[in-house]
C-alpha cells in the first residue's frame, strides 16, 4: 500500500508544477498498487489548486485521486 502525498498529486494536476514531470514518471510504476490518502492531504491539494488559480473540474480531481 502506498500513501499518496500532496506533492505527487499536485504534480499530476498542475502542468507547471516543479514535480509535474516526476509525478508522471512515477504514475505507471505505482499504477497497480493500493493507494491511501488522508483528509489533510486532500485539503492541502485543494488549497494548492485554489491558491494557484488552477481551473480543474471535479471529475478530473476525482480521476487523479482514484486512478493516480
Amino acid at each position: 500500500m502506498i500513501f499518496l502525498d500532496s506533492t505527487y498529486l499536485i504534480g499530476l494536476m498542475i502542468d507547471n508544477d516543479d514535480y509535474h514531470e516526476q509525478a508522471h514518471q512515477i504514475r505507471p510504476i505505482i499504477d497497480k498498487e493500493r493507494k491511501l490518502i488522508n483528509n489533510t492531504v486532500l485539503v492541502e491539494v485543494l488549497n494548492s489548486l485554489k491558491k494557484n488559480n488552477h481551473k480543474i473540474e471535479l471529475d478530473e480531481i476525482l480521476d487523479t485521486l482514484l486512478i493516480g
